[in-house]
């Protein structure tokens, strides 16, 4: 609980920031504050009204101000990167990645002591046969508690070890199917424009109705197949569903031999896109069932 300012009314007033930006200074003359003292555990409150010649309202900006990150903060963004700089970013990851099985040996080297144990030092005895059916057998028992709970330890270890490692060589991963997404999406939306331009041209040849207007609406629908194959791809190369290759160049892919046949189409006059020419093949064909069921 405590007095809180709910009005304040004044006849005239200033209104400044401090030279450090830090506070907002309202200089007020000739007013009334009102007050309120709010106790919640009482259900009357109490008002007080009080006059004044001149007051200040100093409120704290901080909380207001903008903290501008600074451009080097992402300039290491695989969106940042050049092509030069992703191929050596993908190169470097490449290499970390054929050192791992290295890196693993070498973790779980400490807890593998059957290597140890193949020494030219050591004296090689005559093989046995043993009539066992459990290792344990061949544990005494009086070292059976020991090697459990060193054996616990090291299993408890290996885990840990593997789980890092294995963690590290996801995120390596990951952050590698990015780098090639934006290494192909840089070449991808450049062959872009002339993937629908090869579609777009001849559709104002083929389309010979409707205006500018038909074509266009083509182009627009050819445009949005074009995005949503994009889209599908990369989403299936972030899950790695898809290689690189085969999810950025998927909607190029399916777009490309469209545009070749509409070109193809369009050199040659074709009536693709024509209903009338439809129409008239589908009366050629309906005469000719009639004939042959008169025939019959």
């Amino acid at each position: 609980p405590g007095m809180q300012d709910n009005i304040i009314v004044a006849n005239k007033g200033i209104m400044k920031v401090t030279p450090d930006q830090a506070f907002l200074v309202f200089t007020l003359k000739d007013g009334w504050r009102y007050e309120e003292h709010a106790d919640r555990s009482s259900n009357q409150n109490e008002f007080i009204r009080l006059g004044f010649k001149e007051y200040k309202k100093v409120l704290d900006l901080s909380s207001l101000q903008l903290s501008l990150t600074s451009d080097s903060a992402y300039k290491d963004r695989y969106e940042m990167l050049s092509v030069r700089q992703l191929e050596m970013g993908i190169d470097t990851l490449e290499k970390h990645s054929r050192n791992f099985s290295k890196r693993v040996q070498k973790d779980l080297a400490p807890y593998l002591l059957f290597n140890k144990m193949i020494d030219s030092g050591w004296t090689k005895l005559p093989q046995q046969k043993w009539n066992i059916k459990k290792f344990s057998q061949i544990i005494p028992d009086s070292a059976k508690s020991a090697v459990l709970d060193q054996s616990i330890s090291y299993t408890s270890s290996i885990r840990n070890a593997l789980q890092i490692t294995s963690t590290e060589f996801e995120s390596q991963r990951k952050e590698k199917r990015l780098q090639l997404i934006e290494w192909h999406n840089k070449f991808t939306m450049a062959i872009a424009v002339l993937v629908l331009f090869m579609i777009g041209a001849p559709l104002g040849s083929i389309v010979r109705k409707g205006g500018i207007g038909t074509p266009v609406v083509f182009a627009v629908i050819f445009f949005v197949i074009f995005f949503l194959l994009n889209n599908f791809g990369k989403k299936f190369v972030q899950q790695d569903v898809l290689r690189p290759v085969a999810g950025m160049w998927l909607a190029t892919f399916v777009l490309v031999p469209i545009g070749l046949f509409l070109i193809y189409k369009a050199m040659h006059d074709s009536q693709l896109l024509n209903k009338e020419f439809y129409f008239r093949a589908f009366r050629k064909v309906r005469a000719l069932l009639s004939k042959k069921n008169a025939s019959v």
